[in-house]
């Protein structure tokens, strides 16, 4: 049996329920509940949320998505790549890290966001459980930074 879940925002007052990525031609590949990776803190109408969508190779990739919680609209954020399992943001609205790990592969890959590009920073044994997301090293700190696309 196969459970489905959805992410739903509501105002303060508990009205006013939006479904997020309603829209979004990847809704029905997402049986998940979208959790949100990071909220800007001068933005209070958008989170940043990572869901899975189609790319131009037809492959389902980890992308991320920012959602405005007033109305349900998302747009696309940051492309993950094929193996991109995880996303880090410093709580302003900017990307400072993403996990990786290739199919069949114990073995995730820490990258940073640097000077416009993807840095690997360090490799992990991930087998049994074992590697360094139990123990999310980044936080949340300021980055000078920042990734996204227009």
């Amino acid at each position: 049996m196969t459970s489905w879940g959805r992410a739903i925002s509501v105002d303060l007052s508990g009205g006013d329920p939006q479904v997020l990525f309603r829209h979004n031609v990847s809704f029905a590949s997402n049986g998940g509940i979208a959790a949100p990776s990071d909220i800007d803190l001068d933005d209070p109408d958008d989170i940043y949320v990572p869901f899975y969508a189609y790319s131009i190779d037809d492959m389902l990739r980890l992308d991320l998505y920012k959602v405005n919680v007033r109305t349900g609209d998302d747009t696309k954020f940051e492309y993950g790549d094929i193996g991109t399992r995880e996303w880090f943001m410093d709580g302003r609205g900017h990307i400072v890290g993403r996990t990786d790990r290739e199919a069949n592969s114990l073995e995730e890959h820490l990258k940073l966001f640097d000077k416009d590009e993807w840095r690997d920073v360090m490799t992990a044994d991930v087998s049994g459980g074992h590697g360094y997301r139990r123990h999310r090293p980044l936080g949340r700190r300021e980055c000078s930074h920042s990734r996204h696309i227009s």
